[in-house]
């Protein structure tokens, strides 16, 4: 069973083991990982236009083994919400992506979303 939490700005710790399993999960050599800085002002910047949830999932163990954030728009596509899941890759085909879409799915109803969007990657 995988369980999911959400992280809080200030939350260093909870952050550390957040960015170690984003980096541990971005195994595609084409698309460059934010670094730890970055995906910090990404997520808790404090945009005026957007809303942004992030997910720690860990497993039965409590061990991280994914992560995934929801973008919610403010000011127009209020039907939207914007997914990314990523899956460390010796946790992959456990079913971990899906509760993290999951839990993301509950977030963005209880913002008012009816759709989400989210983009696939696949080894070429």
């Amino acid at each position: 069973m995988t369980t999911t939490e959400s992280l809080r700005a200030g939350d260093d710790a909870t952050f550390d083991t957040f960015f170690a399993t984003y980096r541990d999960a971005m195994d595609d050599e084409w698309d460059r990982p934010y670094s730890k800085r970055e995906l910090q002002v990404e997520l808790f910047g404090g945009y005026a236009y957007t809303k942004n949830v992030a997910l720690l999932a860990r497993d039965d163990a409590g061990a991280p083994v994914g992560i995934g954030t929801v973008e919610l728009p403010l000011n127009d596509n209020l039907h939207l919400g914007y997914i990314e899941v990523h899956v460390a890759p010796a946790q992959r085909r456990k079913g971990h992506g899906s509760a993290i879409v999951e839990a993301l799915s509950e977030i963005a109803r209880a913002h008012g979303r009816q759709s989400l969007f989210a983009m696939a990657r696949w080894g070429v």
